[in-house]
């Protein structure tokens, strides 16, 4: 008597689910790139807010462009910042990417 191995309902490994047609997709990397482009984009949204805040509309003869430049310290930080946030963001595209690339190899 011999003992057929059974299948198990759940995957054994969440990186590669096969799909309908008979793919093997890399699940497990795809969610990790979906979650993080999430969470950039949340911290983006958190580092323009207190811009935003300081920044009042123009009453009067007051120009936006002259209440900008009063806020330049201001501006500045959100310059930097974004800038060093969307080179990490670049660097995480381009390593999912190249992760990508070896699973489906």
């Amino acid at each position: 008597m011999t003992e057929t191995p059974r299948k198990s309902a759940l995957p054994q490994n969440s990186a590669t689910v096969s799909t309908h047609d008979g793919q093997s997709a890399g699940l497990g990397l795809e969610r990790l790139v979906f979650f993080s482009d999430a969470v950039f984009a949340i911290v983006i949204t958190l580092l323009v807010l207190p811009l935003t805040a300081e920044i009042e509309l123009p009453e009067g003869g007051q120009s936006l462009a002259a209440l900008v430049r009063e806020q330049w310290p201001r501006v500045l930080s959100f310059l930097v910042g974004f800038l060093v946030i969307g080179q990490f963001w670049i660097l995480t595209t381009a390593c999912s990417d190249s992760s990508a690339a070896s699973i489906t190899d």
